[in-house]
């Protein structure tokens, strides 16, 4: 519930506000495991090490390579089979640790 208009409550609806929760209902799984949200942009990651975006895409905050804001969840791609373990949010970028130890990040280096 609250504020949808860069789409950070991930309903596929460009309506502003929800005053009550809504189902994230566009996920192509259920078991999510990490929910982490920033400023306008959430991710979550299912218990296989999948990682989902939606919200507002400026600066790559969604880590898919696109700036464009996206209204339901979208997958974001790491190289080979990482598997993310956490992911931490902030403002306008987001950090990942793998199940390795190695750190991905995306979105916005402006206070850096």
């Amino acid at each position: 519930m609250g504020s949808n208009l860069h789409g950070q409550l991930g309903i596929d609806d460009p309506v502003e506000t929800k005053n009550s929760p809504i189902l994230v209902d566009k996920l192509p799984t259920n078991r999510i495991q990490i929910v982490s949200c920033g400023g306008n942009h959430t991710f979550v990651s299912s218990d296989d090490g999948e990682v989902f975006s939606w919200g507002e895409g400026c600066h790559g905050a969604l880590g898919t390579g696109k700036l464009q804001d996206q209204f339901a969840p979208v997958k974001v791609n790491f190289p080979g089979n990482t598997k993310i373990v956490k992911i931490d949010s902030g403002l306008k970028h987001t950090a990942f640790l793998d199940v390795t130890g190695r750190i991905y990040v995306c979105g916005s280096n402006h206070q850096g």
